[in-house]
């Protein structure tokens, strides 16, 4: 049952209730930041019928958030342009979903999610706060299954803060001879 139940204010939206979208939500406000979060415990989903579901931040200069738990039945492409804070946790509506991040703007994963699938890097900069080894609990990548979906593949810029590895974790760049490999230490 569709329940459409969203109430705007001037930078904060809270949604009760399945939403009305499925495949697309775009934040598309160009001046004001706005947070999205959910009331009750209710997560967004991202279903379009195996077709691929998409977050889209067109031009902006705004930062926004979204505190929502993100349920992930499809595959998710997100393309912003300025700064994108998913705060909520992301989970698998179905197995091994992933997410592709593209626009030249950062998204910031800043929890601790749990979707199965790959993590794409297209453009733009790629912001998280933990890293985890295949088929563990989980991280800001989230919780791959598989060495293969375990694989950031990247065409932007990856920020990961703070640099703590693990001994048993490896960086591995081979293949890649089309691309230089720059480590910063900052502060």
């Amino acid at each position: 049952m569709w329940s459409p139940k969203f109430r705007p204010c001037p930078s904060r939206s809270q949604f009760d209730g399945i939403y009305p979208w499925r495949s697309l939500l775009n934040l598309s406000d160009s001046a004001n930041a706005y947070t999205l979060a959910a009331s009750g415990g209710e997560k967004l989903p991202f279903d379009n019928s195996g077709n691929g579901a998409s977050l889209v931040q067109p031009v902006t200069t705004a930062s926004d958030v979204i505190s929502a738990p993100l349920m992930l039945a499809d595959n998710l492409s997100i393309n912003n342009s300025s700064t994108l804070t998913l705060s909520g946790i992301i989970s698998n509506g179905g197995a091994g979903k992933s997410i592709t991040k593209a626009g030249a703007g950062t998204l910031v994963l800043s929890v601790t999610n749990n979707y199965t699938g790959s993590t794409t890097l297209s453009a733009g900069t790629l912001s998280f706060n933990t890293i985890g080894n295949v088929d563990t609990a989980g991280s800001a990548l989230g919780a791959p299954s598989t060495a293969d979906a375990g694989t950031i593949n990247v065409s932007g810029i990856l920020l990961y803060t703070p640099i703590t590895i693990s001994a048993s974790a490896a960086l591995d760049v081979a293949g890649r001879t089309d691309q230089a490999l720059t480590l910063n230490r900052l502060g």
